[in-house]
């Protein structure tokens, strides 16, 4: 069926009894009908199709509402689906980025004054001024 752009319970029946209608009026005149019968006639056929019309409008603004629903439930589950995903992404991202905690000194090394010491020919377990006059 297609779709109905005017709401039907806003429309008026017009009036069988006008000039505008005479050509209707004698169309069912000529069948054996009385003028004032035949704009009754009329209007009874009007009012029979605006009410399946308003039947069809309500059921047409229920799916409307139905449809909205739903593709409403759609982006708001697609949003939560994005928004997890996101949650993860960050989380990983963080990771990815975390500071990397460097040791203040290095393990398994001697320190600076040793290696001065080394190069001057000193004893790594003595006193190297006491180790160089003796050098010397």
């Amino acid at each position: 069926m297609p779709r109905i752009t005017v709401d039907p319970n806003t429309e008026i029946c017009p009036d069988y009894t006008t000039e505008a209608f005479a050509g209707a009026r004698a169309a069912l005149t000529a069948g054996g009908v009385a003028a004032a019968e035949a704009a009754t006639v009329l209007k009874t056929i009007w009012t029979q199709g605006n009410d399946a019309a308003k039947i069809a409008w309500q059921l047409q603004v229920e799916e409307d509402v139905a449809a909205d629903a739903e593709r409403q439930r759609v982006a708001a589950e697609e949003q939560r689906e994005i928004d997890v995903m996101k949650h993860e992404e960050e989380k990983k991202r963080k990771a990815k980025f975390l500071p990397i905690m460097m040791p203040t000194r290095r393990l398994g090394t001697t320190c600076p004054g040793r290696f001065r010491r080394a190069r001057l020919g000193a004893n790594f377990g003595g006193n190297a001024s006491v180790t160089r006059r003796a050098q010397l």
